[in-house]
């Protein structure tokens, strides 16, 4: 199928030493296509972003993504100024510095460019499309092959004179002629022990100084991965490697802590992978060390980033920061028919939610509204076969399975649906029922959630679903008297499931909704009030919705603009 009816996209390129990867992000961070070339073997740099535009060129022909729903380039790369957008000292590319990145990328590619350094961009996807989306003050640390960090204070990544803000990496842990060499070529720093080199040669010390028993010491390979796989099984050598590093970590971020006091901090990369088994001595280090200010009152947090996509995410995120839309903060339009799709697209919503029969509260679409629907932007489906109540016959159950399937070969995006148990449970094996018919789709549970008996119960339930996001007014007659729960709701969540925030949602409350819930996304009806086009004979009216003269309430393009100014910062 064609993708050319997408606005938004961005192009995320994430330089390496050995490979370039580069993928389309869409604006709520689905990565439609990827590819990689290798970023050795090129005569000049100008022939390597040559042979990169070719690469993304072919790529998106095969994927049927049109290059002119390409809106902007985030680039990651390191040593990269984003001020200026120039590599400088990056001694692992194979070319001499300086190297104009954002500005070769524009010439070639013809769209506007951003850069950052590497180790800022996983941070970027974090906190634009991760567990760090309700975090302004945190700190991520990458545990990898080296140890790399980003700092975001007052909802802000910090840069410092070209970037380079935030390289906690090289502080110093250990001082003295007995603390380890670090690659940078000072002695204790904190690369040196938490990174996957430094958790091995942690491994390797503890078998020469003790007597612990361990499947590694057979082991002539060694990697980090290795030690975490088996302290996992309970072998006592890797479980105490992984205990010193968590050690470690903790005195130093009880360091750290003192001059950014973030709320959270953020753990990804290869070592990071055993996080829960150096979770609770690195937590229990921090408080002991820290000051008393902070004891209990800062987060760790894994992140839940696939690693292959962090980086993608990241710079995609960067592209569309330039493009001036606000990354991870959608607007959804719920709409009923082909004119309120047009007004819609019109007025600038990310997604629509698909129904008919708005009036009693939604219904599910024709095949045909769908497909019409479709060719315009993505369209989520509400899958309802009825008014009143979420509790549904066996016969209703059929009927809404063959309405998933008719969606999805319509072209839908997604389903929106919700079924309860009658003791105001989610109904786990009518969902999944539903599911299985819309595997790995945009999938909404919608405001059923609101007359569940347990929130905090249902929000697992659907994570375990496999739901994308959750649509909610917390459980209240509007999502503004219902903030205080969706907040929490989105605490809880942390980064597993979108919170979106629905239920008498406008122009004149839609910023203030979002500070105070911290909703990830927005749903809205956006309508006024329309004059029949006809003139009338007599005082018939056709349905409970229209009222003596035959006006109607219909989504407005200059509704929809209104929210989404009002959410734009």
């Amino acid at each position: 199928m064609k993708i050319n009816n997408m606005s938004g996209l961005t192009l995320g390129v994430d330089i390496g030493g050995t490979n370039t990867v580069f993928g389309v992000v869409d604006a709520e961070g689905n990565i439609l296509a990827r590819g990689a070339i290798r970023t050795t073997g090129h005569a000049s740099f100008t022939e390597f972003i040559s042979v990169l535009h070719t690469h993304v060129l072919h790529t998106l022909t095969d994927a049927g993504i049109d290059y002119g729903a390409i809106g902007a380039i985030g680039a990651g790369a390191p040593c990269l100024s984003p001020e200026s957008g120039m590599i400088e000292g990056a001694v692992n590319l194979p070319w001499p510095s300086p190297l104009p990145l954002t500005a070769e990328l524009e010439r070639v590619f013809g769209i506007p460019a951003a850069g950052e350094n590497d180790a800022n961009v996983a941070a970027l996807g974090e906190k634009c499309y991760g567990v760090a989306r309700d975090l302004d003050n945190f700190i991520m640390l990458t545990l990898g092959t080296g140890v790399g960090s980003a700092i975001f204070c007052d909802g802000r990544l910090l840069h410092g004179r070209k970037g380079l803000a935030g390289e906690l990496g090289h502080t110093h842990i250990r001082r003295g002629e007995g603390a380890r060499q670090c690659g940078c070529g000072e002695r204790g720093c904190l690369d040196a022990y938490a990174s996957a080199r430094g958790l091995v040669m942690t491994a390797r010390e503890l078998m020469m100084s003790s007597e612990l028993p361990s499947v590694l010491r057979d082991n002539a390979d060694l990697g980090a991965a290795d030690i975490g796989e088996a302290a996992a099984t309970g072998d006592p050598l890797a479980q105490e490697a992984l205990r010193i590093t968590g050690k470690l970590l903790g005195e130093a971020c009880a360091d750290f802590a003192a001059f950014s006091s973030p709320e959270a901090f953020v753990f990804f990369g290869g070592v990071a992978n055993a996080f829960p088994l150096f979770n609770d001595v690195m937590t229990d280090e921090f408080n002991r060390r820290c000051l008393s200010i902070y004891r209990d009152k800062v987060r760790f947090i894994h992140s839940a980033l696939p690693e292959a996509d962090a980086a993608l995410l990241g710079t995609a995120a960067l592209g569309r920061m330039i493009m001036g839309e606000p990354a991870g903060v959608k607007l959804e339009i719920c709409t009923g028919d082909p004119e309120g799709v047009i007004e819609a697209m019109r007025g600038g919503a990310d997604r629509v939610e698909l129904c008919s029969g708005l009036a009693e509260g939604g219904l599910t679409p024709s095949a045909a509204v769908i497909r019409f629907a479709a060719r315009q932007l993505p369209v989520n489906v509400l899958i309802r076969p009825r008014a009143g109540d979420f509790v549904y016959t066996p016969a209703e159950l059929d009927v809404m399975e063959d309405d998933v399937r008719m969606a999805v070969e319509a072209g839908a995006n997604g389903i929106v649906t919700g079924v309860l148990t009658p003791d105001g449970n989610v109904d786990m094996e009518a969902c999944r029922r539903l599911l299985q018919h819309a595997v790995s789709m945009d999938n909404t549970f919608h405001r059923a959630f609101d007359m569940t008996i347990d929130p905090f119960k249902a929000l697992e339930d659907i994570i375990s679903l496999g739901f994308k996001r959750i649509l909610t007014s917390g459980q209240q007659a509007s999502a503004v008297e219902g903030a205080d729960l969706i907040s929490e709701l989105k605490k809880r969540a942390a980064g597993r499931i979108i919170i979106m925030a629905g239920a008498g949602v406008n122009p004149d409350n839609a910023a203030a909704l979002l500070s105070a819930s911290h909703a990830d996304e927005l749903h809205a009806s956006a309508r006024s009030i329309r004059r029949p086009s006809i003139v009338r004979a007599g005082n018939a009216t056709m349905g409970s919705s229209e009222v003596a003269d035959g006006s109607r309430a219909a989504t407005d393009a200059a509704v929809v603009a209104a929210i989404k100014k009002a959410i734009t910062r």
